[in-house]
């Protein structure tokens, strides 16, 4: 009999085993700061429509397998989600408008998940990130679902305040962001992404980096948030080359992948393989910084 109990014991474990591994859910989550997107007057010489036709291709070549995106730096939420996804493909929600030339945290997602508001919420604003400044953007948040309504995880875009200089600012848009996170209480895990401006020091003017200081909050309120951490760039122009942009999510969650950086933040890219590119263009990076961004999106896969 004790043999008997035993195998079912383990028969029962195994089984459970498998249909926890059954029932999980891989979603790649990507983050992206697509500069001044839908602004004429910060592309130089690059039309809006022009730029779209680059960010269409980029986006369907580079992030295919991406469910997820959160933008950065959108004043136009409706043209992105028309003209360079495509409303047949993605869902893409983003806050109530702040005013001409805001730029916008965008979340979009693939047709087979849901995105919606946090119990007890009435929008996806989460004004304290903002710190009541119209200047200063507010968080993106709430729950991403599958289509039959079984909730993933919480999840965050955030944008926090730019220049190094700025750090204390960007500290305590932090401890806003880690109080959200301590008062969850649906069981399920977070992600935070974005773009956080966490520069280095001493140009912070700080004793330590900007995203060990991150950490350090995340720790100190007991969020359970650990940063996926890489050496990539996720930022250049011809002049810097910076890791601003994160994700952290909670530690009970199984990555399974490690952080991508797309584009060229960290090597060299060939535009001419885009059809919409110029010939004879060879400097890879300056094209994609007139076409695309000056950040490159930044990838992960994790099973919920």
């Amino acid at each position: 009999m004790q043999g008997i109990f035993i195998t079912r014991g383990l028969l029962g474990f195994i089984s459970f085993f498998i249909l926890h591994q059954a029932i999980a859910e891989t979603v790649e989550i990507t983050t992206f700061n697509v500069k001044w997107y839908g602004n004429q007057s910060n592309s130089s010489d690059v039309s809006i429509a022009e730029r779209d036709q680059y960010l269409k291709e980029y986006i369907q070549r580079r992030l295919s397998n991406s469910d997820v995106i959160v933008f950065q730096e959108i004043v136009d939420p409706k043209r992105l989600h028309s003209k360079v996804l495509g409303r047949s493909k993605w869902n893409c929600y983003t806050y109530s408008d702040r005013g001409r030339g805001h730029q916008h945290i965008v979340l979009c997602h693939r047709k087979h998940l849901r995105f919606r508001k946090e119990n007890h919420e009435d929008n996806f604003e989460l004004e304290e990130v903002a710190m009541g400044s119209s200047r200063i953007r507010p968080g993106l948040h709430g729950v991403i679902e599958t289509r039959s309504g079984k909730g993933l995880f919480h999840i965050m875009g955030v944008h926090l305040k730019a220049y190094p200089e700025e750090s204390e600012k960007r500290l305590k848009q932090t401890r806003e962001i880690a109080k959200h996170i301590r008062e969850l209480k649906s069981g399920l895990p977070a992600v935070i992404t974005g773009d956080f401006n966490s520069h280095v020091t001493p140009t912070n003017e700080q004793s330590d980096d900007d995203k060990v200081l991150m950490d350090e909050i995340f720790r100190n309120y007991r969020t359970d948030l650990e940063r996926m951490k890489t050496h990539l760039y996720t930022f250049k122009n011809d002049t810097y080359a910076h890791q601003l942009d994160h994700l952290w999510v909670s530690d009970n969650v199984k990555t399974k992948s490690k952080v991508r950086v797309d584009g060229p933040c960290n090597e060299n890219f060939n535009m001419n393989d885009m059809s919409f590119a110029h010939k004879g263009i060879d400097d890879d990076l300056a094209t994609y910084n007139k076409y695309i961004s000056d950040h490159c999106p930044v990838s992960i896969k994790l099973d919920f």
